[in-house]
């Protein structure tokens, strides 16, 4: 003889569904990580130095053209 599943049970109070569940609230925006952040700091100060230090006056246009 199958057993009978117990009857579901109501709830007392309805959810409030205004409230966000715990794993839910570390969500948030996505950025760069600060390893990323320090890499492409560097990188834009290797690029300006490398056009400042040229020994041409064309330093800023070879960097556009690569």
């Amino acid at each position: 003889m199958p057993k009978r599943k117990s009857p579901v049970k109501l709830q007392e109070r309805p959810r409030n569904l205004l409230t966000l569940a715990p794993i839910m609230q570390k969500g948030g925006a996505h950025g760069k990580s600060d390893k990323a952040l320090r890499r492409a700091e560097r990188q834009h100060t290797q690029m300006s130095a490398r056009g400042e230090f040229s020994s041409r006056g064309d330093g800023v246009l070879s960097l556009l053209a690569a």
